[in-house]
């Protein structure tokens, strides 16, 4: 389950990160190179996952031009009208998984029968020293839930890579060493201008970023197809007894058996807000369902939304 498809890539340091843990990536062309996302069609059931990174211009806070402050899905714009491309595509190919990425402000986007986990992520939480925070909406057919591996966050950093920054104060070889690339990364290309180097490379996702998540999608999906058949099996067990039979509840056995394998001691769940991080359940068998005390106020912030 590794072949994937990369959409509005760029110079794909994003399908880069994906290659590294060992996903097969394809790409479907770029628009700074002609290419136009509305005129894409796609088979059914050909590609397992799905990934993008959507223009964000009208979603960026360091966008002075932005259009709307309160971001409305329906106004039209660019970013949106490629919010709705990527969704189309999405009901068209039918992976088993797709990944969105794109800032902070960007909507949620819904699609038919796709259970959506939206998280953010730093990359000094991946390693690099550069303030960048950036947003993933992760979908799946069978409700897979992503557990991001994150690092032991940098305190000192530098400032986010911006496609506005001058040779003079900032050179493109540490700017490219800041995304977690070689300092002669496109030494040699005479495709892009300097200034097309600079914006292409500033709105690329930092590669370890992009290995993070590629990483934690490939153990969650490899997860689910080795699911535990001990664990599979009480679940059958408990959902027979459940509908199948006349009794009005499981026996008190049944009861405890199903209790002990949810709560069980040592089992790694992810956060009830959905940012990734892992809940190792306490010995004494209590259900944990927040990570951190923001995770919790993150949580109820998106239940005051809806």
């Amino acid at each position: 389950m590794n072949f994937v498809l990369s959409l509005f890539h760029g110079i794909d340091i994003f399908g880069r990160g994906f290659e590294s843990e060992g996903f097969c990536v394809v790409r479907a062309g770029e628009f700074e190179l002609g290419f136009d996302v509305r005129g894409l069609h796609l088979p059914s059931g050909k590609f397992d996952g799905v990934i993008a990174g959507t223009p964000c211009q009208q979603y960026s806070t360091v966008n002075r031009k932005r259009r709307h402050q309160k971001v409305n899905p329906n106004c039209g714009c660019y970013g949106c009208q490629m919010l709705k491309e990527f969704c189309r595509l999405i009901d068209e190919s039918q992976p088993s998984w797709f990944l969105l990425e794109n800032v902070p402000a960007v909507p949620d986007i819904h699609v038919v029968n796709y259970s959506i986990q939206r998280f953010d992520l730093r990359a000094s939480e991946c390693g690099l020293p550069q303030e960048r925070l950036r947003h993933f909406q992760f979908g799946s057919l069978n409700n897979t839930k992503l557990i991001i591996d994150r690092q032991p966050r940098i305190t000192t950093t530098q400032p986010t890579v911006l496609s506005s920054d001058k040779e003079t104060d900032r050179p493109f070889s540490e700017r490219c060493v800041l995304q977690g690339l070689p300092s002669d990364f496109l030494a040699n290309s005479t495709i892009f201008t300097k200034k097309g180097k600079s914006k292409l490379l500033a709105n690329s996702v930092a590669f370890p970023m992009a290995k993070t998540v590629a990483k934690a999608i490939r153990e969650a999906t490899a997860k689910h197809e080795t699911l535990n058949c001990e664990q599979a099996d009480s679940i059958s067990r408990f959902a027979t007894n459940q509908v199948f039979t006349n009794r009005e509840s499981p026996t008190n056995h049944e009861s405890k058996a199903h209790s002990q394998f949810v709560n069980k001691p040592g089992l790694i769940t992810v956060c009830g807000c959905d940012c990734g991080r892992p809940i190792t359940n306490h010995k004494t068998g209590r259900k944990r369902k927040y990570a951190e005390d923001s995770c919790r106020k993150r949580a109820e912030l998106k239940r005051k939304k809806l």
